[in-house]
């Protein structure tokens, strides 16, 4: 068997299962606009550069024939629209709380419609801060939490978040969602994945603890502090269902939480899915108590989201030879060719994932949120990037999804990582490259973030404009 890095391991169910459904009608290809920190969008000051901006970006996702954004509009706590219950953001260039002089928003919404494209607004629910701190000087805003309610505040070492166990922060959420939902045009909502933080929660919830695990665990025998953690999140996920559907039912709600569901063997089989031994990585049932089986099973979202990159191998053979993979390892598959870096190509696994999941569940959507392949690239003397290995590699998990596709699968969205050139979350090299765009810089330090086209980027850009035809 093999082990992929997604939404869910539940890629570890041992049979191929065609299906009869039908396909969507209309497929998802999308492209998320990172806000916090500048990220993506904003790099200017002022309303008319920041326009400006938007709108190339905006040209370009059209010119590539995409037909959705993720914009991030709530990314700590702050607002990239007008907001009853948060300050401006900081990112928008301007002190925490200042007006920018126009709705970031507003305007999105109107120029995606203008495109023919969805726009589904990208927010995280609990963070407050991405570092250890609060909010001080220029941005020490006078209603920020942690002057309004400092009993809403979870401080870490590296990350400030919303208490989610307080039942006035889960309304809080729930509300902003609502305000949103009401005031703007949107097609969709869709959280990412920082709910408990990274790392874990040791005590920081000691004072919710007192005040909430009891009567919970009284009224759940046998639960711990652990499941009364992942209930705090799962009454959240319902709470902004429920409100979505209340408010306007034709706007999808979707989460992309991060990593592996879980690599506990008991909690697996608890659920009915099989969970060979030996699988490693994060554990984020238990690290930030994401359970996105609860939320599937309890029909809480509208579509699921998941990654796929490589796949490994499980053996009883405590001498196998093993490879690498992302938030995973595993035997090495000797059928299998592999990445630079040791990642098994397998875009049969992909299909095969396809079909369990739809098995699973299968009146949910399915979109995969992460797909891409890491590798040494070469600049010739003219300039150009020769990356057959990386067209090689889209080329058969796209065909994958084709046949999925015809098998039934209701897949309607696809997002490659990445579209251009990053230092690699998991080696932080810049070496391991996996853009479509070459960017000038390298492990030593040296280059000038200049960018070109690789050849994958025109053979992708022809994928898009044929809708997959052309590959």
């Amino acid at each position: 068997m093999y082990t992929k890095k997604h939404y869910l391991l539940l890629v570890f169910l041992y049979a191929f299962i065609s299906m009869e459904a039908q396909p969507p009608k209309r497929e998802m290809r999308a492209t998320w606009i990172a806000t916090v920190g500048g990220i993506d969008w904003p790099k200017t000051t002022g309303a008319t550069s920041q326009k400006a901006e938007m709108l190339k970006m905006l040209d370009s996702i059209q010119t590539l024939n995409l037909n959705t954004v993720f914009f991030q509009v709530r990314s700590r706590c702050d607002a990239m629209y007008k907001s009853s219950y948060e300050p401006w953001s900081s990112d928008l260039k301007i002190s925490r709380g200042s007006d920018p002089g126009y709705d970031p928003l507003s305007f999105v919404i109107e120029e995606c419609h203008k495109r023919g494209l969805e726009c589904h607004a990208w927010l995280n629910p609990y963070r407050y801060n991405k570092t250890g701190d609060g909010w001080t000087g220029a941005n020490n805003w006078p209603s920020n939490y942690e002057r309004t309610h400092p009993e809403w505040l979870l401080w870490y070492p590296d990350n400030v978040i919303l208490d989610p166990a307080i039942p006035e922060v889960r309304l809080q959420i729930t509300n902003i969602v609502k305000e949103i939902t009401t005031n703007y045009d949107i097609d969709g909502i869709i959280f990412d994945d920082y709910f408990y933080p990274y790392g874990g929660t040791a005590n920081q919830d000691a004072k919710s603890q007192s005040q909430y695990f009891e009567a919970w665990s009284d009224a759940h025998p046998g639960k711990t502090v652990h499941d009364w953690r992942r209930d705090n999140v799962n009454r959240m996920i319902a709470d902004v269902y429920h409100t979505i559907q209340a408010t306007k039912p034709y706007v999808a709600f979707g989460v992309s939480p991060f990593g592996i569901w879980t690599t506990n063997t008991n909690v697996a089989e608890e659920e009915g899915i099989p969970l060979p031994s030996g699988i490693s990585g994060g554990n984020m049932y238990q690290e930030i108590y994401c359970d996105p089986v609860a939320w599937l099973k309890e029909g809480t979202v509208d579509f699921y989201t998941f990654s796929y990159y490589m796949s490994n191998c499980v053996t009883v053979d405590e001498n196998a030879e093993t490879t690498a993979g992302n938030m995973s390892k595993g035997a090495k598959n000797p059928y299998l060719k592999a990445s630079d870096w040791g990642w098994q190509i397998d875009p049969d696994g992909l299909r095969y994932t396809l079909n369990l999941l739809h098995d699973r569940y299968p009146h949910t959507p399915l979109m995969i949120v992460e797909n891409g392949f890491g590798a040494f690239d070469t600049v010739e003397e003219d300039g150009s990037i020769h990356d057959d290995y990386r067209i090689d590699y889209f080329k058969g998990h796209i065909h994958a999804m084709k046949e999925s596709i015809e098998d039934g699968v209701p897949l309607i969205g696809y997002t490659t990582w990445g579209p251009i050139d990053l230092v690699s979350a998991g080696t932080g090299q810049y070496a391991k490259r996996y853009g479509f765009i070459y960017v000038d810089r390298h492990d030593d330090g040296t280059g000038d973030f200049s960018r070109s086209k690789k050849d994958s980027f025109y053979w992708y850009k022809k994928v898009c404009e044929s809708n997959g035809e052309e590959i």
